[in-house]
C-alpha cells in the first residue's frame, strides 16, 4: 500500500522527551525515554529565540497496514491551543504500520528546536490535513 490509501493512523501516545534510546541490532526492542518533558528549563539569561539541539517525539500508534506520510510541527501556543509566530515542521517523515503488529512504537529526533518564547508549546502530529495527536509542555 503506498500513501493515502488507507484511513490515518490512530495515536494511543505522544510524549515529548530529551533523547531515546534504542537498540537497533534487536528487532522488538523496548524504547526508552529519558528526560519526559512537561516542563522545559531554559539556561539562565537564556535569549529568545532559544535551539534546543535535540527532542524527541515518542509515538504509539495503531492503524490499517500501509505507509502513512506525517509531518511533526512544534510551535508556541496560546491558552487556547492557537499557535504564536511561526511553527518549526519536521517532515515528511514515513510512519510503516507493518502487518501483524498491534501497536507500533516509533520515534522522530527534532534537531535543532526553536523555541520562540517562555509560555505553553505544543508538538503536533499530522497525516496530510488531519492531526492525529498533541502534547503540550511548558517553557
Amino acid at each position: 500500500m503506498s500513501f493515502g490509501e488507507t484511513s490515518p493512523p490512530v495515536v494511543r501516545h505522544l510524549l515529548v522527551c530529551r533523547r531515546i534510546s534504542y537498540d537497533l541490532n534487536a528487532p522488538g526492542a523496548a524504547y526508552t525515554l529519558h528526560a519526559l518533558i512537561t516542563q522545559l528549563q531554559l539556561e539562565a539569561g537564556a535569549e529568545f529565540p532559544v535551539v534546543v539541539p535535540e527532542l524527541w517525539a515518542f509515538l504509539q500508534v495503531f492503524g490499517e497496514v500501509g505507509e502513512y506520510e506525517i509531518w511533526i510541527e512544534l510551535a508556541a501556543v496560546d491558552g487556547e491551543g492557537e499557535v504564536l509566530g511561526e511553527a518549526t515542521s519536521y517532515g515528511p517523515l514515513v510512519l510503516r504500520v507493518p502487518d501483524g503488529v498491534w501497536v507500533v512504537n516509533r520515534a522522530y529526533r527534532l534537531a535543532n528546536a526553536r523555541l520562540l518564547r517562555f509560555g505553553l508549546h505544543e508538538v503536533r502530529v499530522w497525516c496530510g490535513a488531519d492531526l492525529l495527536a498533541r502534547e503540550e509542555f511548558v517553557v
